[in-house]
């Protein structure tokens, strides 16, 4: 381990120090009330877990290209409340940060940008998002290795909360690809 990916192991850690918010909350009651079978998320931190743990809400947890089309099949087959809701982490979990040994699966780092998903990844998006309704909370749209993967693929139903600098253009936008808010007037 180099002195620099061991300051970013060190900063990784922090994030799982909060407690889950308003949206981590919501994602969790949708998933008890049976809305929610696949939950995909971008985060590293554990938030999301811990507010399915506080609502009770068995999850299964499954990390960037470890995921398998059968298991996010198998999760759709399943009758709402009969299985854990499956939680993919495209790109990596903070828990990862513990075990030398795992830091491989924390993909959003810096040698990582610009480069283009596996081929799990990109089976495993379709398979979880095409045909289907989509809620996407609080994500921007702007992660280069998936943004042109997510804009490509055929929704049934898009609903879109985006991040506000992003939706309209901020400082933040200008290196940014379009927002996918655009995206969910145009599928709705």
């Amino acid at each position: 381990e180099s002195a620099g990916e061991s300051k970013v192991v060190e900063a990784m850690k922090v994030l799982d120090a909060e407690a889950p918010n308003a949206n981590h909350r919501l994602l969790a009651s949708l998933a008890k009330a049976g809305c929610l079978r696949l939950m995909l998320t971008t985060n590293f931190d554990s938030l999301i877990e811990k507010a399915l743990a506080g609502a009770g809400q068995s999850y299964e947890v499954v990390v960037g290209a470890d995921v398998f089309v059968e298991t996010i099949r198998r999760c759709f087959a399943a009758a709402p409340g009969d299985s854990p809701v499956l939680l993919w982490k495209l790109h990596g979990d903070v828990t990862d940060m513990r075990d030398v040994a795992r830091h491989h699966r924390v993909v959003a780092t810096l040698d990582q940008v610009g480069k283009p998903i596996s081929r799990n990844v990109s089976l495993g998006l379709e398979a979880s998002l095409s045909g289907r309704n989509a809620l996407f909370v609080g994500y921007s749209g702007s992660d280069l290795d998936l943004a042109s993967k997510i804009r490509a693929i055929t929704y049934r139903r898009l609903f879109w909360n985006a991040l506000s600098d992003v939706a309209s253009g901020g400082p933040a936008a200008s290196s940014r690809p379009p927002p996918l808010r655009t995206y969910s007037a145009m599928l709705a």
